[in-house]
């Protein structure tokens, strides 16, 4: 009865030890996840989530098994872009204009990206552990306060008089379709911080002058007499060779 107990006993023990050994879910952390990366299998498709129950059995085969694991709390991003509109700078020097036509807009953001999408990152080999994952959504910031940026600027064309700040988050993330680039990521929270944006009624008067300007108009004649010169030399060389051969062929 003694030996009956005792082998029951390490079994129970044998069996626990088991257990806790594929018991895959207390290895991940609050706010995180976990990708299961077997020899055999690969990665697993679906995430370790926290207060889901998971067991693996991949974990009992030594060195078969890993849990990489990614924290899922939103990035709070600011992003910064800047620049100047077409030749604004040469308009601005020609006229001696203060005004060189730059612009800047500084965007705060908040991204996240979802366990199932992590998975499938993955995968994908878009990512590799929670550095890369950092790394990822910092450049899908990039991305989004330019397609922001581009967003401003066109409206501003449209319409100079209209105050960028009066359009709305919705609007925005609606017309920018950064889920075309980055399907991936959702934010959450967008805003602009601050911004320096150019003067649209000078810079289309300025360009208009440039363009209708007697320097424009004389370059594109002299463009043209240039051409037709050359079209009336060559003209010119083919009556002189055409009348060589007459000649040739008179003797």
């Amino acid at each position: 009865m003694k030996k009956t107990f005792i082998a029951f006993f390490i079994l129970l023990i044998f069996c626990g030890a088991v257990f806790f050994i594929g018991w895959t879910q207390l290895r991940v952390e609050p706010d995180s996840c976990g990708i299961v990366v077997t020899k055999l299998n690969g990665a697993s498709e679906k995430p370790i989530q926290p207060g889901e129950f998971y067991w693996n059995w991949e974990f009992l085969l030594p060195t078969n098994a890993q849990l990489i694991t990614f924290k899922v709390t939103p990035a709070n991003l600011t992003k910064t872009t800047s620049g100047s509109l077409p030749s604004g700078q040469v308009y601005s020097s020609i006229y001696s204009s203060p005004n060189n036509f730059d612009y800047s807009f500084t965007i705060s953001m908040t991204l996240s990206v979802s366990p199932e999408q992590i998975a499938s990152m993955y995968k994908a080999g878009k990512i590799s552990d929670n550095t890369t994952l950092t790394e990822y959504l910092n450049t899908c910031g990039d991305t989004i306060c330019q397609l922001v940026a581009n967003f401003y600027l066109k409206k501003l064309k449209d319409n100079p008089y209209l105050p960028i700040e009066s359009y709305r988050r919705d609007e925005i993330v609606n017309s920018i379709r950064a889920y075309n680039e980055i399907p991936e990521v959702d934010i959450y929270q967008l805003a602009l911080v601050s911004s320096k944006v150019p003067d649209y009624n000078l810079y289309d008067k300025m360009k208009k002058n440039y363009m209708e300007s007697p320097v424009i108009t004389n370059n594109n004649l002299l463009e043209k007499n240039d051409n037709s010169s050359k079209f009336e030399s060559n003209s010119q060389k083919e009556d002189s060779e055409l009348k060589q051969t007459e000649v040739v062929g008179e003797i």
